[in-house]
């Protein structure tokens, strides 16, 4: 937070209490318990109202620097990490806004990659699968033209061919 935004806050706090006990002034008091509750208000948040307001010209006539830094220190798991992002959304911090974005940017890019990669195992599975079933009908044309020439160890030599080239297909997927 800039000094600049640190004084608007103050300036703030400081016209909010004024502003309170303006709104005690224009209420009406009927009865002395109720004004006297009435009157010890407005002395407490006159007082407070002054000594914020000192607090603040010595604030403003002291600080060293327009910025203001904060740490946090404590064990591990305490929450101060937890106690900083809070801050951080409090305030809208730019830099977390920003970094949202590129996280939000990251995961995108991700999704489309991923896609892609999808997209291409599915077009080289269907290419597979075409090119499988390609092999399967030669063999089976194969096979015919050998049942039709009757030579039966052949025709089981290659069954067996068959079998081991479904089996070593199905054993890559």
């Amino acid at each position: 937070m800039t000094g600049n935004n640190i004084q608007n806050l103050y300036e703030e706090i400081s016209q909010n209490l004024h502003s309170a006990i303006n709104e005690l002034n224009k209420l009406p008091s009927s009865g002395t318990k109720v004004s006297s509750t009435i009157q010890d208000t407005q002395d407490k948040l006159g007082n407070l109202q002054k000594k914020f307001d000192e607090e603040l010209l010595f604030l403003k006539q002291n600080s060293e620097w327009d910025e203001f830094a904060i740490a946090f220190f404590g064990e591990t798991g305490a929450g101060k990490s937890t106690i900083i992002e809070s801050l951080r959304i409090l305030l809208n911090d730019p830099s977390r806004e920003e970094l949202l974005k590129l996280e939000q940017k990251e995961k995108i890019e991700l999704l489309e990659k991923y896609d892609a990669v999808i997209n291409r195992l599915k077009s080289k599975s269907e290419q597979d699968v075409i090119n499988v079933y390609a092999e399967v009908d030669s063999i089976k044309r194969s096979i015919r033209s050998l049942q039709k020439s009757k030579t039966p160890y052949i025709v089981a030599f290659v069954i067996c061919m068959i079998f081991s080239f479904l089996l070593v297909l199905l054993y890559e997927f």
